[in-house]
């Protein structure tokens, strides 16, 4: 599986390519959650967590599971509308 020119399992040497995504302009950043078991989906929480601090966003990150049950959410969104 390939996402933005990376290929699975190689986002930990290949973050360098995230780090140039511009997020101060956002509200919220929906990434994967840190307690993902899929090892890019821990790594992206932890690239985005520093990609915030570094360019001193306020876009609150949301993490969403993929792989796992959430085990501790806090907040539930109704994208009924969007999707089927």
């Amino acid at each position: 599986v390939i996402c933005l020119d990376i290929e699975d399992q190689t986002l930990n040497i290949n973050k360098k390519r995230i780090h140039t995504i511009p997020i101060t302009g956002y509200r919220y950043i929906f990434v994967t959650s840190h307690l993902e078991g899929h090892i890019d989906h821990k790594i992206l929480f932890r690239i985005f967590s520093y990609m915030k601090k570094k360019q001193q966003s306020k876009a609150e990150i949301l993490e969403y599971e993929v792989w796992n049950a959430l085990s501790k959410p806090n907040l539930y969104i109704d994208i009924s509308s969007i999707i089927n």
